[in-house]
């Protein structure tokens, strides 16, 4: 059995599921997004370091789907020699769909096979979604320093009307005779 330790403080349980490590092309990665995450007040490093995070989640999140899939696909591979080994070798008296399906998903090297399948699809969700929110925190940032830039600017001199759309000039039309 695995030992599991309780967590008291929750955003320790935060600080820990924000913690991803990956391998990628024999590198090993490290992304602590629960400070990347957080907002501060020098925007133009913190852009930079988002950026960085989104980037990397994007790549890794990649190859966490090929990774995936690849497994799916061996994972279906010996399913289909499970299943002829339980028609031909006569593991059952009568092996119909049902019993050879249920006598696969019991058998020990499947499960632990469906097992590293499951591991990889979650971490694969937890880095799609990670990477989502790498890009709104770039919005948020864009949006904060945009009003900044803005409140920074003199507003009273905005004029009452503005000219960005100005109607054409209404000149009479000649009629031919």
């Amino acid at each position: 059995m695995s030992k599991t330790t309780k967590i008291q403080d929750p955003n320790e349980i935060v600080r820990r599921l924000l913690q991803i490590e990956d391998d990628l092309m024999g590198q090993r990665f490290a992304i602590d997004a629960y400070n990347d995450l957080k907002l501060n007040e020098d925007i133009e490093s913190q852009m930079d370091d988002v950026l960085r995070g989104y980037q990397m989640t994007g790549v890794l999140e990649a190859h966490a789907g090929e990774r995936c899939g690849v497994r799916k696909v061996e994972l279906d591979e010996f399913y289909g020699e499970l299943d002829e080994h339980a028609r031909e070798a006569e593991v059952m008296s009568r092996p119909t769909d049902a019993r050879v399906k249920a006598w696969i998903n019991r058998e020990e090297e499947y499960v632990k096979r469906k097992k590293r399948l499951l591991e990889l699809e979650r971490k694969h969700n937890v880095l799609k979604h990670l990477n989502r929110t790498y890009y709104m925190m770039y919005e948020l940032i864009r949006t904060k320093s945009a009003n900044l830039r803005r409140e920074s600017s003199n507003l009273g001199e905005t004029p009452e009307r503005t000219k960005r759309f100005p109607r054409p000039d209404k000149k009479k039309k000649r009629r031919r005779s």
